[in-house]
């Protein structure tokens, strides 16, 4: 029996808040997801019966929204989708015909609850009857011209519909998307650096990052790291808060770093404090962070001794990963800031090692390249493994981490 992998990918509102995400489906015994030949209605039915039911809607997109692309028979015959009508947008597909009987059946799904988008939407007349029904279009930016894009936009706005632009690649994409009035962003341009030719590292994040790269050694003493903690009053502070809250669910309160650091050892100290000091050193999207969270903790689990300093290591290569997106530089230019060791900047730069590799990998299942994300050490059954336990944590972290800074 084959087996079904689930990737997700974040769309985002004007304010860069997560509003739902599209779910996407891979089969264990293929390298795509639509390939020739490949039963689109049965991968359809299989992301219903996984995403429900298997894994759990909520594990999954949590308070957010599901885009689930359908296909025509999908459509016509959609008595397995499950009544989570606030939860679920449905993707009609770019390929569907507007005929009496699809109109009919997307009439009766708009009509139970359900959000309707059309998906990589190019305008034509005969899809009216369609649009009429839509809640949101899907405008994918790589088939369409500027000019192309602004005719679709005021075409469409008058109509009444949301505006939802994918494969959104580059900062700048995003802000012409915004001025032009789009309501949804989707596509990687978040985990990118804004790069701009002025930019450079502020003071404090120098100091941030050397205390992270201190807090990360690999012969960091556990009386060493409280010392290095308590040097600064504002970590020292924001760690006591979030070791003593309901996340970690601690019988009686800690008093002091020394304190924490003897409860909860020095691996698991370690990767907290370089939370914390990653979520304080510039004033993100969370979105990105739960992302680093995300990436960071699937490198962990798939590490494969199981060693709790090798998993550390890890677990630091994913989170140092995404610090060009944080600092809007290129990771190259960040890292020479920091005294790493030349084995973990072959990991990071070059993707060298069993640990490069793994970063790799992850890196390509983030962005659902599942025929990357084929090549390396790691297997598919792992990887899937890792991801979707990898989300669950890193939201439930990431919303612990917003709730300390309210």
């Amino acid at each position: 029996m084959s087996r079904i992998y689930l990737a997700r990918q974040p769309i985002f509102d004007r304010e860069l808040s997560v509003y739902g995400y599209e779910l996407l489906y891979r089969n264990g015994d293929a390298n795509h997801a639509w390939v020739e030949g490949f039963d689109g209605d049965q991968a359809t039915s299989d992301v219903i019966v996984n995403s429900f039911i298997e894994m759990g809607l909520d594990n999954i997109v949590g308070p957010n929204k599901a885009f689930l692309n359908f296909t025509k028979n999908s459509l016509i015959n959609h008595n397995e989708l499950p009544s989570n009508e606030d939860k679920i947008v449905i993707e009609i597909l770019e390929n569907i015909e507007p005929e009496a009987h699809i109109i009919e059946s997307v009439r009766k799904l708009r009509n139970a609850g359900h959000l309707i988008a059309m998906d990589d939407f190019i305008y034509n007349e005969k899809y009216l009857p369609l649009l009429r029904l839509a809640h949101i279009v899907k405008i994918d930016l790589m088939q369409l011209s500027q000019q192309q894009l602004i005719e679709h936009v005021d075409i469409l706005k008058p109509m009444g519909v949301k505006l939802l632009a994918e494969k959104v690649e580059t900062y700048k994409e995003y802000q012409l998307c915004r001025e032009l009035g789009f309501d949804y962003f989707q596509g990687y341009f978040l985990s990118k650096p804004k790069i701009l030719s002025s930019n450079k590292i502020a003071g404090n994040q120098v100091l941030a990052l050397q205390l992270m790269a201190k807090v990360y050694e690999f012969n960091v003493q556990i009386e060493d790291l409280a010392e290095i903690i308590q040097k600064d009053l504002g970590l020292s502070l924001k760690l006591l808060r979030y070791i003593n809250s309901a996340y970690f669910g601690l019988v009686s309160k800690v008093n002091s770093i020394r304190q924490a650091t003897a409860y909860l050892g020095l691996d698991h100290m370690k990767y907290w404090t370089g939370i914390v000091v990653l979520s304080e050193m510039t004033r993100k999207p969370p979105a990105l962070m739960a992302l680093a969270l995300c990436r960071a903790k699937m490198c962990e689990l798939l590490e494969p001794s199981g060693d709790a300093q090798r998993r550390n290591y890890y677990f630091t290569l994913g989170l140092f990963s995404t610090l060009d997106a944080f600092l809007d530089m290129p990771l190259i230019e960040v890292v020479k800031a920091l005294p790493l060791r030349e084995d973990f900047l072959e990991a990071l730069l070059h993707h060298s090692g069993h640990s490069g590799e793994t970063l790799s990998q992850v890196l390509a299942y983030e962005r659902s390249d599942w025929k990357k994300a084929e090549k390396g050490p790691c297997r598919s059954q792992q990887l899937s493994v890792a991801y979707h336990e990898a989300i669950a944590w890193a939201d439930k972290t990431s919303e612990e981490l917003q709730l300390l800074d309210h």
